[in-house]
């Protein structure tokens, strides 16, 4: 059987995996929009950069409220077109193999790697359209 995927929006979510990501040090050029990238300095403190990411993702979120509303529908829409073909090619893959029981959900994100936890089932992806939503 199947799981069910919510595909959704978590503002928290997307300020904790940055947080997460920043502290590991790896690939950050890769992962933070060109206007964040001056929190490597490493004068800041581990908070501050905590506070500045917090910020940042907040204001984001509510400035571009309306075009990431609209992707994570388009994302859903998109999903609810292959999500059948999906599940049929992995059961062929897998020989049916049942799917780990528990709730899988996939969160919206405005930074640039979409880190994804297997074991807690989650995911994060990237907004549709990021030329429409400017970030740097």
């Amino acid at each position: 059987m199947s799981p069910d995927l919510e595909l959704k929006i978590d503002i928290k979510s997307d300020i904790e995996n940055a947080k997460s990501f920043v502290r590991g040090g790896s690939f950050i050029d890769w992962f933070l929009p060109s206007d964040l990238r001056y929190i490597k300095d490493k004068k800041l403190t581990p908070s501050k950069r905590d506070k500045i990411i917090t910020e940042y993702t907040k204001e984001v979120y509510k400035t571009k409220e309306k075009e990431i509303i609209k992707d994570v529908e388009d994302t859903k829409r998109r999903w609810a077109m292959v999500k059948d073909r999906f599940y049929r090619i992995t059961d062929d893959i897998f020989y049916g193999y049942d799917w780990p029981k528990g709730k899988y959900t996939g969160s919206a994100s405005i930074y640039l790697m979409f880190p994804r936890d297997i074991k807690e089932k989650f995911f994060s992806f990237r907004i549709q359209k990021p030329g429409r939503i400017q970030l740097g």
